[in-house]
């Protein structure tokens, strides 16, 4: 669970998708959030963004995470998980976010988490994320079959 009061739009949205992960409404968790909340307009649209935009593509990401990762995204610590799932959300989907912003974000997401050393992991994965881009690569690789691609790249079901 988050170990601290949160402080930043980021540890808002991350509070909210613990509460999704644990079983609640993303609607509802994220509305209770909301109100209890002391966020500019501006922040509460981040939040909004970012909760609703990661478990809408949770598939996408967890795909990425996997990818590029030594480990699959199911056998990573949750927490670990969605920081992940938000820097790469964040990095994949937010043009007005800057690259940096996202990657060190997600890295002080990290450690204000309790995640001390893996805080590197969060680094190395979303730099990686950042080169293959920059290099005119989609770090997605899709499965030969298109049922399956289709899935991993809109984040659908089979």
């Amino acid at each position: 669970m988050v170990t601290t009061v949160p402080t930043t739009a980021r540890q808002w949205a991350l509070s909210v998708l613990l509460q999704v992960q644990g079983g609640a409404y993303a609607d509802v968790a994220l509305h209770r959030t909301l109100t209890q909340a002391t966020l500019s307009a501006q922040d509460a649209a981040l939040v909004t963004e970012l909760v609703y935009g990661t478990v809408r593509r949770q598939r996408t990401l967890d795909g990425l995470i996997s990818q590029l990762g030594t480990r699959p995204a199911e056998k990573q610590p949750p927490v670990l998980r969605l920081v992940l799932q938000v820097g790469l959300y964040q990095l994949r989907y937010l043009k007005a976010v800057p690259a940096s912003a996202a990657v060190n974000t997600s890295v002080d997401l990290a450690k204000a988490n309790g995640l001390g050393q893996l805080s590197k992991v969060v680094n190395g994965l979303l730099r990686q994320y950042e080169r293959l881009t920059a290099a005119g690569a989609d770090p997605l690789v899709l499965p030969e079959d298109p049922t399956a691609a289709l899935g991993l790249r809109h984040s659908y079901p089979d």
